[in-house]
């Protein structure tokens, strides 16, 4: 196994960042590139000489992320932390560049699943009900009238993220609102020249990522 530490000289090929050593591996890195997706795996160090195996999997669309959460189960991960993004209705005291915590989905299927309690606390960020669409095409007038009383935010990967993976799995799940369902101007896109909200969804992203290292 190229990634034991036992394989590797750690001291040669980590650098230290603030606090903890990340290793970009270099000659033992590990990237799989596919039509759909790519994925690498990194070793984080934390201060006691603790080494972790990180497994990053680039954004997918849809039900391209079936076939990875079937993936996952089989080879025997039990923690997924899923980073994505995802459109809040109105009316729910939400709005682009906040980040907000998974509590359930409601998926096509109708079912209500649920995620893993969220251990990033320190980012006191509020925990919403999603809402699982097929594509944005989904959200129309009609819908949003049906679905208002019964989710926070809409997306597309998760509920087939839960699925997939089993009840067996630790799954968190965090997103960056993007837009306002509904809205033409309440986007990232639309606020990308609004210097304050660009700010304000790079930093919060920022903290996320930063409090996923520390956490483990």
């Amino acid at each position: 196994d190229v990634f034991s530490p036992k394989t590797l000289d750690l001291k040669n090929i980590f650098t230290a960042t603030d606090g903890a050593t990340l290793c970009n591996f270099n000659a033992a890195q590990l990237n799989v590139e596919m039509p759909s997706h790519d994925f690498s795996d990194y070793l984080l160090v934390d201060n006691l000489g603790h080494i972790k195996r990180w497994r990053f999997f680039s954004a997918v669309w849809g039900d391209e992320i079936i076939p990875i959460a079937k993936a996952l189960n089989s080879t025997g991960h039990k923690d997924v932390l899923y980073i994505g993004t995802a459109g809040a209705l109105d009316g729910k005291g939400l709005e682009v560049g906040d980040i907000v915590i998974g509590d359930k989905v409601l998926t096509h299927s109708k079912k209500e699943l649920s995620f893993s309690e969220g251990k990033l606390t320190q980012l006191n960020s509020k925990k919403v009900r999603v809402g699982q669409v097929h594509s944005p095409f989904d959200e129309t007038t009609e819908w949003l009238k049906k679905q208002t009383a019964l989710i926070d935010i809409v997306e597309v990967e998760t509920g087939y993220l839960r699925e997939n993976l089993g009840s067996d799995v630790n799954l968190e799940s965090y997103f960056l609102i993007s837009d306002m369902v509904g809205s033409a101007d309440e986007s990232l896109s639309r606020v990308a020249h609004t210097s304050s909200k660009r700010k304000k969804g790079r930093r919060n992203m920022f903290e996320l990522i930063e409090a996923a290292f520390r956490s483990d």
